[in-house]
């Protein structure tokens, strides 16, 4: 487990792949005008941008659902 990341903190506070791009777009002076994942990935960012773009969640279906769209290649 010593090559295995378990957290990342800027200032206090922990962030996932959401956070620590929109922190990392922000500090260079670039604008996030798109989000897209689950649920947590949208709710991260919602919390880091609340008056910025609405982030969209992807499919809410069941994995067994998406594993026969895939196979019927849907």
């Amino acid at each position: 487990m010593a090559d295995t990341i378990l957290d990342v903190r800027i200032s206090d506070s922990s962030h996932g792949v959401i956070g620590i791009n929109i922190l990392l777009a922000g500090s260079n002076g670039v604008s996030v005008v798109l989000a897209g994942g689950d649920n947590a990935a949208c709710e991260e960012f919602s919390a880091l941008l609340p008056q910025g773009p609405h982030p969209v969640a992807g499919s809410r279906r069941a994995p067994a659902a998406g594993r026969r769209r895939v196979r019927r290649r849907v």
